[in-house]
Order: structure tokens, then sequence, then C-alpha cells
């Protein structure tokens, strides 16, 4: 069984709440050329979206076997 926040985490860039303004930055750097090759700093207090954000991002340019989630 999944946990809560897994269950319903958001899944595309539509579905994230509350992070408008870091959303519009992060598709206006894929418009121009793309989110790969590069380095993105997330910081925020806690369950802000930092993590939803870093995986909708790596979604973009990764297949998801190539994806690998490590906290510190």
């Amino acid at each position: 069984m999944q946990s809560l926040f897994e269950q319903y985490r958001p899944t595309t860039w539509d579905d994230v709440v509350g992070q408008g303004k870091a959303i519009r930055q992060i598709q206006t750097v894929a418009k121009r050329g793309g989110l790969g090759g590069r380095a993105f700093w997330i910081s925020g207090q806690s369950g802000t979206g930092k993590t939803t954000i870093a995986r909708l991002i790596a979604s973009e340019i990764a297949d998801p076997f190539c994806i690998d989630e490590f906290d510190a």
C-alpha cells in the first residue's frame, strides 16, 4: 500500500499547486533550450513540493528506469 503523499503526489505540471512562479521559470528554461545538461537548486520549507518538482524535471529528461532518488 502506498503512503498518502505518494498516492496523491502530482504527476504533471498542471497538477502542482502553489508553485506557479517556479513552474513558469522551469517551463521557460525548457522552451529555450531544454532541461537536459542543467543543474537545478531547489530549496524551501518542508512540504512545499521540492521533491515533486525534482521528479517532474527528471521525468522530462530521462526514462523512469534511469532515475534514482537519494535522500540526504
